[in-house]
């Protein structure tokens, strides 16, 4: 990965591990990220190792947008290793102050997190099943299934969409969402803000239904929602930039 992340342009603190120190451990409260200096660091899932990141690697990054997230993994040392500490909220604090710095963190994750999970999918050699269960709702066509403006929290999972899933904005059309497993509407419990779009069902629609509050078990099992939430904000904090721009 390119090194592109400038570790002075916001507050840190500088820490150094001896070998098999931990760092921070699985379904710890998580309260910051880190990045690695220089030496490596091995991360464990359930008292497995299955992965060893070097310079530049960021680690426990996932549970940034989830208040009160844990880490889902555990990280220990494997030499000498200098890693930089980065806590939530200063890094929440810079949304509106220096969106630029903060974009450029998010999309520094975003490169780490799509190589971390992609190995780590490889190494696994299968998806990831979910171990719990939603709630199982049918919906016919021209139902909808999220309005714009509402103020509800649940997760959809697609089990079925015979015509796919329209979602739309203000009226207009911006996507058709039609694959099985797909997930959709976890930005409203991330922000905690109101629907930001409408999804209609086209046709015969059966889907999982979960509640907000099991948004971190969802980017537990499925990686790929993480990286969708980070690129999504990492979406919003370029158009505060652009927008800040302007204006000056």
């Amino acid at each position: 990965m390119n090194h592109t992340f400038q570790h002075n342009s916001i507050s840190s603190s500088i820490l150094t591990l001896e070998s098999a120190r931990e760092l921070f451990t699985q379904d710890e409260v998580a309260g910051a990220f880190y990045v690695v200096l220089s030496g490596t660091a091995d991360m464990y899932r359930n008292n497995e190792m299955f992965m060893r990141l070097g310079p530049d690697s960021v680690l426990g990054a996932e549970p940034l947008f989830t208040p009160g997230g844990t880490y889902l993994y555990t990280v220990k040392s494997s030499g000498m290793t200098r890693i930089s500490r980065y806590a939530y909220p200063d890094l929440l604090d810079m949304l509106g102050a220096q969106p630029q710095i903060f974009k450029q963190m998010l999309n520094s994750i975003c490169t780490q997190l799509k190589d971390f999970w992609a190995r780590a999918g490889a190494q696994a050699g299968i998806a990831p099943e979910l171990y719990y269960l939603g709630d199982i709702r049918s919906y016919g066509p021209d139902q909808w299934v999220i309005r714009e403006g509402e103020d509800d929290t649940e997760i959809f999972r697609i089990v079925s969409a015979d015509k796919g899933l329209e979602v739309s904005r203000g009226g207009h059309k911006l996507a058709v969402l039609e694959n099985p497993g797909d997930f959709f509407g976890e930005m409203a419990s991330v922000l905690e803000e109101n629907r930001s779009a409408s999804v209609r069902s086209l046709g015969n629609s059966i889907l999982e239904v979960y509640p907000g509050s099991q948004l971190q078990n969802i980017l537990t099992d499925y990686p790929e929602v993480s990286m969708r939430i980070i690129t999504a904000m990492s979406k919003r904090l370029a158009e505060t930039t652009r927008a800040l721009t302007r204006q000056g």
